[in-house]
């Protein structure tokens, strides 16, 4: 196995492929169903007759399928760096004049609106060779002091954290942590951060219309008094969701391959 993606992740997969054939490919309750009526060969057990009259618990079905393809999508792009690092490679081509206006690669820029090119280049998108090097150094996992004058090529530093992933999704990683791990859903003042910063930026307000002066003296009365109101609480959370959507729904496995 490939050093990053050990064998449990690779068993993490089969497992997970057969749980989506267990219920949604098949009838989870088919056979227990069968075994209770084998004395009524009248009776025909009627198929996802559990989901057919159970909304919430497809809904929690379709959020489990989507929250962990999109768990194993980005951690096996992280593996190989074939998101993250192909980014820098198709912006450095971009910035470098070496694409024709019309060279666009619809999925990658998708990507990197969903996770904000400040999140993938560490700040502002590089445009000239020598940034694009920092930058891509940054993400492979250098400490920041590298770049410092008195330092050589040589003396490469690395950072404790090692390299750096694509950013995450506040709300359906709380949402996920509630049903599939913790139980604990609790919303803290770092999440709460990261959904205002989300709001930031470019991402959310190509699929959320939210007034510009509205947003404006939220993400003030944060920054004062770290309080706002449930209506407040709650418009966050739906303009976060509404962005996370496309995040969620977007196959990374199939990109990575």
């Amino acid at each position: 196995m490939f050093t990053n993606w050990p064998s449990s992740n690779e068993k993490g997969v089969e497992q997970f492929s057969r749980f989506v054939k267990q219920w949604t490919v098949g009838d989870a309750f088919e056979f227990a169903k069968r075994k209770m009526l084998s004395g009524l060969p009248e009776v025909r057990p009627e198929r996802f007759a559990l989901l057919g009259r159970h909304p919430v618990l497809c809904g929690l079905l379709q959020f489990k399928v989507y929250s962990t393809m999109k768990d194993i999508g980005t951690t096996l792009a992280g593996a190989w760096g074939s998101i993250l690092y192909v980014a820098h490679l198709y912006n450095a081509c971009q910035q470098g004049g070496y694409l024709e206006e019309w060279e666009v690669w619809p999925d990658m820029e998708l990507v990197m609106d969903m996770h904000s090119r400040e999140s993938m280049f560490l700040g502002r998108v590089p445009k000239t060779p020598d940034q694009w090097l920092k930058s891509m150094t940054l993400m492979l996992g250098a400490a920041p002091e590298t770049f410092a004058r008195a330092t050589r090529i040589s003396q490469l530093k690395f950072s404790k954290k090692g390299p750096k992933t694509m950013s995450q999704s506040p709300v359906s990683d709380i949402f996920h942590e509630e049903y599939f791990t913790t139980g604990n859903a609790a919303l803290t003042l770092e999440t709460i951060q990261e959904l205002l910063d989300h709001e930031k930026t470019p991402a959310i307000s190509d699929v959320v219309a939210k007034p510009r002066k509205a947003s404006s003296l939220l993400h003030k009365q944060w920054a004062r008094s770290h309080k706002m109101t449930p209506i407040q609480l709650l418009s966050t959370l739906h303009d976060a969701i509404t962005m996370e959507e496309r995040t969620l729904r977007f196959d990374y496995v199939l990109f990575h391959l």
